[in-house]
């Protein structure tokens, strides 16, 4: 269970499948919301190579992450993701 002020570490994870969602989705890890996780979040070396489809607030790696976390060296297809950075 995550507590206040915790760190969070994804550390090499692969998603190779599709992602639908109607908001927040992400390849990795969908929906973070800094009012709900107060702590450090790590997102490193992890890698999308599946289509992530998710309406408003998507990610390749994260979804709604709005600056949140940290992210280290992950990988994704921007064309397959619908990113545009």
């Amino acid at each position: 269970m995550l507590t206040l002020y915790s760190t969070l570490i994804i550390r090499n994870s692969k998603n190779s499948g599709f992602v639908k969602s109607n908001y927040n989705s992400g390849g990795i890890l969908g929906g973070v919301l800094n009012n709900f996780f107060f702590g450090e979040l790590i997102i490193e070396g992890c890698i999308n190579s599946n289509v992530v489809e998710g309406g408003l607030r998507a990610g390749c790696i994260v979804g709604n992450r709005k600056g949140f976390g940290t992210l280290i060296n992950n990988h994704y297809d921007k064309q397959m993701c619908g990113e545009e950075d």
